[in-house]
C-alpha cells in the first residue's frame, strides 16, 4: 500500500539527505546531443510526491479516501468503501519496495534491479537510425550492456526483427530502405508482440516526413521519446521542432504527452532540461519526472538520439527474462532515462569540453552500477486524466 501523498511528500522533504544522488554528482540544466531545450519551470501544481511500486506500476491507480486514516490514498486496487485492499506481495517485489527510498529521494522501486536485469539480458536491439549518430548509438548500447545491431535494409529487416529482443526507429536522415525497413519491423513487432521504440525526430520539417511519421504512430509503438516540440507536434498543438532543437518546454508539453499516450497506447517520453515519462490507463495518469545530466550533452550529437537505443534495450532486458513479476514498461522507460541521467552528470566530473565529454559519457554508461542506479532523482505522480491540464498549466 502507497503512504499518503502528505505522509510522502514530507519525508521526501525532511529525510537526511534529500535531493542527494549518491555517488553520481547532480548536474542540472541537462540538454541532449540531437536536441536542445530551453528552461522550464518543472512540474508545477503538483503535491503528489508518491513511491512507484510494482503492484502500481502494472495497473491503474485508484484513489481512495481513507476516513479512517484522514487521508488520500492510493492504490493498485479497487476502492471498497474507503478501505483499500493490499495484494499479496511477492518476495521480488518485496525487495523492490525495500529498496524504493534512498538518501531520503522519492524514487521508482527496483532501478537497480531493473540495471542488473539489462547486464544480464543483454538484449539485442535492432536499430533503424540516422547516418549521423549510428556508430555513437551502437557505442552507447555497447557501454550499457546491450548488443547493437544495425539492420536497416528493408531485404532483411522483418527476418531479424524476429530475432531482436526490441526495435529502435529514427528517422533523422532517412532512405527508402529505411522508410521500408521501419513499416517491415513495426508490423514484426505488433505480430509477435516486440517492444519498439519511435523517435519521432524533426517531425513537422517537411510534409513528407511528418506523415510517415504519423504512420508509423499508427502502428502504435511500444514508446513514443521525443522533445517537448515534437511531442507537441504529434499532438497536434504545435508547428513542430525548429530541425531537431525543440523551442517548447517540457511541462508545457505534458498535457499533449497524456493525449498522445491515451490515443495511441504508447508510453510517451518528453525530454529536456528534465525527462517526463507518461503512461496513461483509462482515466489515471502517471508521470515520471527524472532529473540530473549536464548541459554538453547538447554539445555531443548522438546523446538524444541514441536515447531511444537505450529505452529499447531496457524494454528487451525486461521482456527477455520471462518472470511473471518482470517489471512493467513504465519502470524500464524510467530506468533508461535515469541512466543516461546519472551518466551525464558523472561524464562531466571528468570533461569539460565536447570531444571529451564525448568519451566520458559512454565511460560513465558503462561504469555506472546497480548502486549508482538506487540514486537516481526521479519523482512519480499519479492523478486523474482530467486533472493533467490544470496541474500543468
Amino acid at each position: 500500500m502507497l503512504t499518503s501523498p502528505v505522509q510522502a511528500g514530507e519525508e521526501a522533504a525532511g529525510g537526511s539527505g534529500a535531493g542527494r544522488l549518491g555517488p553520481v554528482a547532480r548536474a542540472a540544466g541537462r540538454r541532449h546531443g540531437c536536441r536542445s531545450w530551453t528552461r522550464s519551470a518543472g512540474l508545477r501544481g503538483l503535491g503528489l510526491v508518491l513511491m512507484l511500486l510494482p503492484g502500481l506500476a502494472a495497473a491503474q491507480a485508484f484513489r481512495c479516501a481513507d476516513s479512517a486514516a484522514g487521508a488520500v490514498l492510493y492504490t493498485d486496487q479497487p476502492c471498497a468503501q474507503g478501505v483499500l485492499v493490499v495484494p499479496e506481495r511477492s518476495a521480488e517485489q518485496a525487495r523492490l519496495d525495500a529498496s524504493s527510498r534512498i538518501s531520503g529521494v522519492m524514487t521508482p522501486a527496483g532501478l537497480s534491479i531493473l540495471h542488473e536485469r539489462l547486464q544480464q539480458a543483454a538484449p539485442l536491439v535492432q536499430v533503424i537510425t540516422n547516418t549521423v549518430v549510428q556508430q555513437f548509438s551502437a557505442n552507447v548500447l555497447l557501454a550499457i550492456g546491450a548488443a547493437p545491431a544495425m539492420f536497416d535494409h528493408d531485404a532483411d529487416a522483418a527476418q531479424f526483427a524476429a530475432v531482436a529482443d526490441a526495435m529502435l526507429v529514427n528517422f533523422g536522415t532517412a532512405t527508402n530502405q529505411q522508410l521500408l525497413a521501419a513499416d517491415a519491423v513495426a508490423a514484426v513487432a505488433g505480430d509477435i508482440g516486440k517492444p519498439w521504440v519511435l523517435d519521432p525526430v524533426s517531425i513537422g520539417a517537411g510534409d513528407v516526413r511528418t506523415a510517415r511519421i504519423r504512420q508509423m504512430v499508427a502502428a502504435r509503438p511500444t514508446v513514443i521519446r521525443g522533445n517537448a516540440s515534437e511531442i507537441l507536434m504529434l499532438a497536434g498543438r504545435s508547428a513542430g521542432a525548429r530541425g531537431v532543437d525543440a523551442v517548447d518546454e517540457v511541462g508545457s508539453a505534458l498535457p499533449a504527452a497524456c493525449e498522445l499516450a491515451r490515443t495511441s497506447g504508447s508510453i510517451v517520453a518528453v525530454s529536456g532540461v528534465y525527462d517526463a515519462i507518461v503512461a496513461v490507463r483509462g482515466e489515471s495518469v502517471r508521470i515520471a519526472r527524472i532529473e540530473g545530466g549536464h548541459a554538453l550533452m547538447q554539445r555531443v550529437v548522438g546523446t538524444g538520439c541514441s536515447l531511444g537505443a537505450a529505452v529499447a534495450a531496457y524494454l528487451g532486458a525486461q521482456r527477455s527474462v520471462g518472470d511473471p513479476n518482470a517489471a512493467p514498461d513504465f519502470d524500464a522507460v524510467v530506468a533508461a532515462h535515469a541512466h543516461f541521467a546519472l551518466a551525464g552528470g558523472l561524464a562531466a566530473g571528468s570533461a569539460s569540453r565536447p570531444g571529451s565529454y564525448a568519451t566520458a559519457f559512454l565511460d560513465a554508461l558503462f561504469e555506472l552500477s546497480a548502486a549508482d542506479m538506487a540514486g537516481a532523482q526521479v519523482r512519480v505522480e499519479a492523478l486523474a486524466l482530467a486533472d493533467v491540464k490544470a496541474a500543468f498549466s
